[in-house]
């Protein structure tokens, strides 16, 4: 599971957005850069990461006035990851990338990073435009972990609200 520094749900929801728009912005430069002009998974990648992108920015602001509707969106969001992260294991395999595990020594490292406040694409363009596709590979992967593990902490607290009121 994830830590989280502050446990306040406007970090929370500020860090998915972040993220997701992190997600959009690194699947956009790796579309680009490594499937050809016409391939339809690109169109399937930024669909992925844009309807997730904007299913967190629906949720955030659904907040005000339904916690179903919050609900609703937040899954969608991780649905939406989900696929765009298989997309990017399957990539992984068929071009023999090996997909990092806990004990890979960039993976604390990675940790860190992925929990630092106020990120943009800039917090990582380093790795993501780095020349080691293994790299760009494994650090999108991670950041939509991150991502899909820090959503489903918010839908727990979602309902658990839900439960309270």
């Amino acid at each position: 599971m994830i830590e989280i520094k502050e446990n306040s749900e406007a970090f929370e929801q500020s860090l998915s957005i972040q993220k997701s728009e992190i997600i959009y912005d690194g699947t956009l430069f790796f579309c680009k850069k490594y499937l050809s002009r016409g391939n339809p998974i690109i169109d399937r990648m930024l669909e992925y990461a844009k309807n997730a992108n904007q299913n967190i920015a629906i949720s955030q602001l659904s907040s005000i006035t339904s916690k179903k509707t919050k609900i609703e969106h937040t899954k969608i969001s991780i649905e939406f990851l989900l696929q765009l992260q298989s997309i990017y294991k399957e990539f992984s395999q068929i071009n023999q990338i090996y997909i990092w595990d806990n004990k890979h020594p960039y993976s604390k490292i990675l940790k860190e990073l992925n929990a630092k406040e106020n990120q943009t694409y800039e917090t990582y363009k380093k790795a993501l435009e780095y020349k080691d596709i293994e790299i760009r590979v494994n650090i999108l992967i991670s950041v939509i972990d991150y991502t899909i593990n820090l959503l489903k902490v918010q839908l727990k607290e979602i309902k658990k609200k839900q439960s309270i009121s």
